[in-house]
């Protein structure tokens, strides 16, 4: 196929983008069995001429500027009159004419005179202007100089009628209409017989489809002389027949009969419908073509072999930083110069090979302030008819926020490493520091905690005085308190360690509360406590000793935060496969801003006693302890009328 280089720099319009895309349609020009020749708007200028068309005029393709230069062409009606330029079919549709199988007779490459029918249409782009011309040329010229031929003489055309693969015949008018003659070839194209059209004078017409027939009745008034048509077969099928016609006059002007040739087209008629299938699927292909490459999030450009741009879509232009009209026309380099990128170009240019890259670094010279960016690349070569590569398309994904967002992700990662392992020393440390408390503090405070004991008691059988027994209690008390700020401690270092493990057994709750009432009655007004049970209450699974720690510290609070004499109720109630616990107190009850805190760690309420304040850990490790017994915990409280902690522990 023979084309002309359309000119750098051209603005990005319809015709344009024709001229780039035209290498997508090569193949498919090239499988069409009739000539084509495009040609561009408005000048005129022939741009693509394909394989058949240079068979047909039996020379390479000449391309031609404009459309004053179609006189190069040597162009003749069929009365021998020279085409003018402008009466060519090309400049005809470049002027909005359509023009269907005109017929025009050529002086060809090899000296020959040859006939074809020439069609041409007008391409349009979106807005309705026209941007180039088609025109498509089938080759005739053997099928006239066979109907020459057959008018020679009466006796070669009756040998030649006998014997041709067209039918030929005469239909007589006047005085009878009917068929004289009807070659032998009837038979296998329609069907019928010459002696079945003999027979019946209106078989030419039944012949003709219904809705054709109006062209026949033209035929046989002398007004045309040539007609395409559709012939229903002896066997209902539908074939096209070309019929070309000599109307016979008698001596007084008369029309008393038709002489002419048909011949079966189907072929050539279904392949001009599938050509024009196939060039209105090649507009639809471009269109198509053309949406993705604007819609498309990647920057792509066209650039010849000299890196010059020639189309850029949307992305690319915004990426760039440079209108369209910017960048039409000017070379890559002289716009982004960077040695190492144009080394690549060439070489794709010269080895015809594509390049990938996955986040190629880049910075721009003229934009220092954008910092260094990452580019996935694809650089493809497109060659043209000879092999070469004529252009190349650059495709850019710019992936720079998803390069920075990993390599930040990578930093943070070794901070957080870092950082990880400063936490398990530390861990590790607190849990040094927490057997540290467990054991050093917890073996003298139990000591004291003893010999105060054993000096109560002997205070007590000494018959001491009321104040030396309350000083000795009160060195009871604070040591008592001191070791369940020391188990706390340890309880919540294990736990957030999850380090925590539970003894779990079925428990039954009232037998439970009863034993514990007895067990702390010397520490705590236990005689306070009012135990409300349902009957058949069905065991918890929990650890004892855990579950002792949650109700001592939830009773202790309750009874320490409640007027002395006032009672405290705990009540017992199932509810599917949990039981709860709710402890009441008609103390000044709890401010709602802060009970969204009081499980918090370190958190101690504010009105509380500060004798009686501890670290703030109790009720942060009973809740600990509750959820590590898979259940709950949770408060009710209103000001000046106390309040209800509740927890649930599952059913055994």
């Amino acid at each position: 196929m023979q084309t002309t280089r359309a000119p750098v720099g051209l603005p990005a319009g319809a015709e344009h983008r024709c001229e780039l895309l035209r290498s997508l349609l090569e193949t498919i020009l090239e499988q069409i069995p009739s000539g084509v020749v495009f040609g561009e708007a408005p000048e005129g200028r022939l741009i693509l001429g394909n394989h058949q068309a240079e068979r047909i005029l039996r020379a390479r393709f000449l391309p031609a500027p404009t459309i004053e230069a179609y006189q190069v062409y040597r162009g003749f009606h069929p009365d021998g009159r020279p085409y003018e330029p402008e009466e060519w079919p090309m400049a005809r549709a470049l002027k909005g004419e359509v023009v269907h199988d005109e017929e025009v007779h050529l002086l060809r490459g090899d000296g020959t005179l040859g006939i074809t029918l020439q069609s041409a249409a007008p391409i349009r782009d979106p807005e309705g202007h026209i941007v180039a011309a088609l025109v498509v040329l089938t080759d005739v010229t053997e099928a006239r100089q066979h109907e020459e031929a057959l008018r020679e003489s009466e006796s070669r055309f009756r040998l030649l009628a006998e014997n041709a693969q067209d039918i030929i015949y005469r239909f007589r008018l006047k005085p009878q209409p009917g068929f004289e003659y009807v070659s032998p070839s009837a038979t296998r194209i329609v069907g019928y017989t010459p002696e079945e059209h003999y027979a019946d004078p209106q078989l030419g017409l039944k012949l003709v489809h219904p809705e054709d027939r109006p062209l026949l009745e033209a035929i046989a008034s002398g007004r045309e002389t040539s007609a395409t048509l559709r012939w229903i077969r002896k066997d209902g099928t539908v074939i096209w027949a070309e019929q070309h016609n000599v109307p016979v006059y008698d001596d007084r002007g008369e029309l008393v009969a038709i002489e002419g040739i048909a011949r079966d087209v189907t072929d050539r008629v279904h392949a001009a419908e599938e050509r024009e299938r196939l060039l209105q699927e090649v507009q639809d292909r471009a269109a198509d073509l053309e949406t993705i490459f604007e819609n498309t999030d990647a920057q792509l450009a066209f650039l010849d072999r000299d890196f010059t741009f020639l189309l850029v879509n949307s992305a690319y232009s915004r990426g760039a930083g440079y209108s369209e009209e910017e960048l039409i026309g000017r070379n890559h380099f002289d716009l982004f110069p960077n040695p190492e990128n144009q080394a690549i170009f060439e070489r794709v240019r010269d080895t015809g090979e594509l390049y990938r890259a996955v986040e190629k670094p880049f910075e721009y010279a003229g934009q220092p302030w954008r910092g260094v960016t990452y580019w996935n690349w694809v650089l493809a070569p497109i060659r043209g008819p000879e092999g070469r590569t004529e252009r190349l398309l650059l495709s850019l994904t710019d992936v720079t926020p998803q390069v920075r967002t990993r390599l930040q992700v990578e930093r943070l990662a070794q901070v957080a490493q870092g950082r990880a392992a400063e936490l398990e020393r530390l861990q590790e440390q607190r849990n040094d520091i927490m057997r540290a408390v467990s054991h050093d503090l917890r073996n003298p405070l139990t000591t004291i905690l003893g010999q105060a004991q054993l000096l109560d008691r002997r205070l007590e059988r000494a018959g001491a005085s009321g104040r030396e027994r309350e000083a000795v209690q009160a060195i009871i008390a604070a040591a008592r308190r001191m070791d369940l700020m020391i188990r706390d401690l340890v309880d919540a270092a294990r736990s957030e360690a999850g380090q925590l493990q539970l003894e779990r057994q079925p428990v039954s709750l009232p037998g439970f509360l009863e034993a514990l009432k007895r067990s702390q009655a010397t520490a705590l007004p236990m005689e306070r406590v009012e135990l409300v049970m349902p009957p058949e209450l069905p065991p918890v699974l929990a650890d004892p000793s855990r579950l002792e720690r949650i109700l001592v510290n939830l009773l202790s609070n309750a009874l320490k935060f409640s007027p002395p004499e006032s009672p405290v109720t705990v009540c017992l109630e199932r509810r599917g496969d949990e039981v709860i616990t709710s402890i009441t107190d008609r103390g000044p009850g709890i401010p709602p801003e802060d009970l969204p805190r009081l499980f918090q760690r370190y958190y101690r309420a504010p009105a509380a006693d500060e004798r009686q304040r501890g670290v703030g850990l109790g009720l942060y490790i009973t809740r600990m302890l509750v959820e590590a017994h898979g259940g709950r915990i949770w408060v009710e409280s209103e000001v000046g009328k106390g309040s209800t902690f509740s927890f649930s522990l599952p059913v055994a």
